[in-house]
């Protein structure tokens, strides 16, 4: 079983994260990292904390296989449909045809 921490005090996006989320690796990350719907993608949000870091790692520690799995699964489902490549680049493309109206 693994999981990716990224306990970051600052970041715009977590890059990290959305590599981990690919590959099928829940994570614990910070609110900080810009990814406020990483709870949905079977990851844990804490605040940069020690304390908080401690605890959602237990909590990854002690899933089941089956839980572990579901959130493995959340995780790149997340990522495929809203963090793809060709999803963000339809995004911009959308942006672009709108400022250029």
């Amino acid at each position: 079983m693994s999981v990716v921490a990224v306990p970051s005090l600052s970041e715009v996006v977590g890059l990290v994260n959305l590599e981990a989320a690919a590959c099928g690796t829940p994570t614990i990350t910070t609110f900080e990292t810009g990814l406020h719907d990483w709870g949905d993608a079977g990851g844990i949000l804490i605040h940069p904390d020690a304390e908080q870091l401690a605890d959602a790692l237990m909590v990854m520690a002690n899933l089941t296989d089956e839980r572990y799995r579901a959130r493995s699964l959340a995780a790149r489902r997340l990522v495929e449909q809203r963090y793809s490549w060709d999803v963000v680049s339809q995004r911009w493309r959308d942006l672009y045809t709108t400022l250029l109206r």
